[in-house]
């Protein structure tokens, strides 16, 4: 990539390779932050043209970058497997399509799952992170980042893509079972679809 004119900026989240901090302890408006000093540093880079500057993103990535271009402006994005809208409903939606397969899954794995009432432990755990205000709670022994999963679930990625005024391609795939793909596809329904249809 070098070669042909491009370079590319890539890190951990905290807590995770040599990236300091604590990754249990990082709220999602953490990540953020990062990602801001990420783009702020490449910016500065005597090797980087900081006009044209764009964010490649996957997943949860889809929801930090429209954010992180209102705080420092980047040319444009690349959102893979994108959502567009409220997180608390991509994960309701989430978490009903995880209890359905637990439900049907068929042979010696899902017998299990249905046997120690998998479906039933993960509303638990929702509840019991909802009702504490501490960064990270225990659950069945194991340690879960209560704070992002707050965070994430208060957040509506909307208000953010409305201020987006750089060129956007949304890609996701007709598998993909963590967004619902009908967001890239509907214009109409999508505030995503709405500012990529604009470019």
């Amino acid at each position: 990539m070098t070669g042909e004119g491009y370079a590319t900026l890539r890190y951990d989240k905290r807590g995770i390779g040599e990236s300091k901090g604590d990754y249990y302890q990082t709220g999602y408006y953490d990540l953020i932050d990062d990602a801001v000093d990420v783009v702020n540093f490449a910016k500065s880079h005597e090797s980087i043209d900081e006009e044209r500057i764009y964010l490649l993103a996957h997943s949860e990535g889809c929801l930090v970058s429209p954010v992180v271009h209102t705080r420092t402006t980047v040319q444009g994005m690349i959102l893979l497997s994108p959502s567009a809208e409220p997180l608390a409903e991509t994960t309701t939606w989430q978490r009903s399509q995880m209890k359905e397969d637990m439900q049907t899954l068929s042979g010696f794995q899902g017998g299990l799952l249905r046997f120690i009432k998998a479906d039933k432990k993960l509303d638990k755990m929702t509840r019991k992170i909802k009702r504490t205000d501490a960064p990270t709670i225990r659950y069945n022994g194991q340690k879960i980042n209560a704070k992002w999963n707050r965070e994430h679930e208060k957040f509506d990625v909307r208000d953010y893509l409305k201020e987006v005024e750089c060129p956007v391609i949304a890609i996701t795939g007709s598998k993909n079972v963590q967004v619902k793909k009908e967001q890239v596809k509907h214009p109409i329904d999508s505030e995503l679809m709405k500012l990529v249809s604009e470019w």
